[in-house]
């Protein structure tokens, strides 16, 4: 009798070629079930762009347009991050 290597469930078998089918075992009695689906989560970039091009604009009416681009730019920042800290609850 020769070997025979089967693949059975992502696992490499030796089997004898007169002896039982390939895929009898645990493998295929105890299958692996799927991970469970998570919520997807809400993305906070939108928050960051829009911080970006108002902060500008407010920054603007006090004459001061570079302070305004990073004050815009932190806010975005950390609304993105409150927003993904609530999503992920």
């Amino acid at each position: 009798m020769r070997k025979v290597l089967r693949e059975c469930a992502g696992e490499t078998v030796a089997r004898l070629a007169a002896g039982r089918g390939a895929c009898e075992g645990t493998a295929m009695v105890n299958p692996v079930p799927p991970p469970a689906p998570r919520k997807p989560q809400q993305a906070g970039g939108c928050l960051i762009a829009a911080g970006l091009m108002l902060g500008p604009v407010v920054g603007l009416a006090f004459g001061q347009t570079s302070a305004g681009l990073v004050a815009g730019a932190v806010i975005g920042i950390i609304a993105a991050i409150v927003m993904a800290v609530m999503s992920r609850r």
